[in-house]
């Protein structure tokens, strides 16, 4: 999950990630790098980050199978394939990321 999102955001993106059929794992809260994580199923508790993100990065450096980017889709992107769940409050993202 982007450091860059406030409260309301995140709870509606681990809201939808929540509601797929037999989701488990992990959430990492990410700036340039992962600073905090919870199981997906704890209530939400983001640590008190500020600064851009880099998801990309982060997301190169995990070793799951499957990976889950919420994000508000300003980051660079990883160089593997990921499923990316992109929510901001009325932003207009680039379709640049798509592959």
């Amino acid at each position: 999950i982007s450091g860059s999102m406030d409260t309301e955001i995140l709870n509606t993106a681990v809201g939808v990630v929540r509601s797929l059929p037999n989701v488990t794992g992990t959430v990492y809260y990410a700036t340039t790098c992962i600073v905090g994580s919870q199981s997906i199923r704890d209530p939400i508790a983001p640590p008190d980050i500020t600064g851009g993100t880099d998801m990309g990065a982060v997301c190169d450096s995990l070793a799951d199978d499957v990976l889950i980017c919420v994000t508000d889709g300003e980051t660079p992107w990883p160089s593997r394939p990921i499923i990316a769940v992109i929510v901001d409050k009325g932003a207009v993202v680039s379709a640049g990321w798509r592959r």
